[in-house]
C-alpha cells in the first residue's frame, strides 16, 4: 500500500489534478490531458473512466493518507510496474 498522492505526483500529475472530498471520502484524479479519470472511493471499489477496476486491497487512510496497492495506483495513471523477485524490488517506470 502506497499513498496515491505521492506516486500521482511521482508520475507527473499536477497537484491541482489529485482532489479529495471529505464528504464522500474519495480521491479523484485526473492525467494531464484529461483523458484519463480515476476515482477512488475509501474501502470501496475505484472506477477508471467510470469503469470499476478490481482490486486486491480497497483504499484505506492511513495517517491522513489515501493509501492504495502500488500496482493499482502506478497502472491507473498510465505507467508500469514490475516485480523483481529476485531483488525483492518494484521497479516502476512511466
Amino acid at each position: 500500500m502506497v499513498p496515491i498522492f505521492f506516486i500521482a505526483e511521482a508520475l507527473g500529475i499536477p497537484p491541482g489534478n489529485i482532489l479529495w472530498n471529505p464528504d464522500i471520502r474519495h480521491a479523484v484524479i485526473s492525467s494531464v490531458d484529461g483523458s484519463t479519470i480515476v476515482r477512488i472511493p475509501i474501502g470501496g471499489t475505484p472506477l477508471i473512466n467510470g469503469r470499476p477496476v478490481e482490486i486486491d486491497v480497497p483504499a484505506q487512510i492511513v495517517n491522513n493518507r489515501t493509501m492504495v496497492p502500488l500496482r493499482f495506483a502506478v497502472e491507473a495513471l498510465g505507467g508500469n510496474a514490475e516485480w523483481d523477485g529476485t531483488n525483492r524490488r518494484a521497479i516502476i517506470t512511466s
